[in-house]
């Protein structure tokens, strides 16, 4: 399964960088492939005519597809999809962690790691010097 979902992805990625028209792509095949390209960019806006390009789909197609992945990554706490209104608009995929009990782990083994004795690197020496 996860070699499909690679393969997809890849054809999908080597098609936009050519910019040739693509054929009619699946619904399945075009949600697994925004779920890649908007997971391996964080914080990026990708606005609504590039994916129309490289998937060869309407907005409103896309649209309805990117509707469907914000309500599956909120029930699975994945994180969130945001649309950006306005000329340089479109939608950005944000990594938010689900439960503040993860959050508070995740900061107390960060500040664990970086505790004086077992600094993360050589900056971080002198800043705890000063203290």
């Amino acid at each position: 399964m996860l070699e499909i979902f690679s393969i997809v992805c890849y054809t999908v990625l080597d098609i936009s960088t050519r910019r040739k028209p693509v054929e009619r792509i699946k619904r399945n095949e075009r949600m697994a492939a925004l779920t890649k390209l908007l997971t391996a960019s964080p914080n990026r806006i990708f606005t609504l005519s590039y994916f129309c390009e490289m998937f060869g789909a309407a907005k409103s197609t896309l649209s309805e597809d990117i509707d469907l992945l914000r309500g599956v990554f909120d029930t699975f706490g994945l994180g969130k999809l945001d649309t950006v209104t306005g000329a340089a608009g479109g939608v950005r995929y944000r990594p938010v962690m689900k439960s503040p009990r993860t959050r508070g782990r995740s900061w107390a083994s960060c500040a664990r790691s970086c505790a004086p004795p077992r600094a993360c690197c050589p900056a971080a020496f002198s800043i705890w010097a000063i203290f």
